[in-house]
């Protein structure tokens, strides 16, 4: 269940939609359309389940999209008589480095050595944030508002991980 989370979480999103049902397969599907008309190269797409609660709990079906160590995890879910969006950024390693992570003092050096990235890289992954997220806003305008619905602007952004990994 965890091995398939990115290991470091950048930032979490999310937007909620009282008295609006939202498809997630619908959503994702026109997500992952608007951000192929980007033609962004190295990208893959893939729909990935994680345990709602833990093990035993029924399965949530998200949308990842990754390029390189970066990924999305987007989610399209009801949530009552409404529904939620949420998304969740970060990077995502092979097992080498999952293994260095997990190993005590060992992990708090691995960790701040990946935060060491060329200015190409650190470009590179905004571009690639901002490019998924501004693909996120307008899939939820597109289906949001031939019904109506009004939604803010900017998602509610609980906290950010990045200080907790710092």
């Amino acid at each position: 269940m965890y091995s398939k989370m990115p290991q470091i979480e950048v930032t979490d999103y999310r937007w909620y939609f009282p008295d609006f049902q939202i498809s997630s397969k619908e959503y994702y599907k026109l997500v992952e359309s608007l951000h192929r008309n980007l033609s962004v190269p190295n990208i893959t797409y893939e729909q990935i389940n994680f345990p709602e609660k833990g093990i035993f709990s029924s399965d949530r079906q998200y949308l990842r999209i990754q390029k390189s160590i970066y990924v999305f995890d987007i989610c399209a879910a009801p949530y009552g008589n409404g529904s939620f969006i949420s998304w969740w950024y970060g990077e995502r390693y092979d097992w080498p480095i999952r293994l260095l992570l997990s190993i005590p003092i060992i992990g708090w050096f691995t960790r701040r050595t990946l935060k060491l990235k060329t200015y190409y890289q650190r470009d590179e992954q905004q571009v690639f944030r901002i490019a998924i997220e501004g693909v996120i806003s307008e899939a939820k305008e597109q289906i949001c508002a031939p019904h109506g619905v009004r939604t803010a602007e900017k998602p509610n952004v609980p906290h950010t991980m990045e200080s907790a990994h710092a």
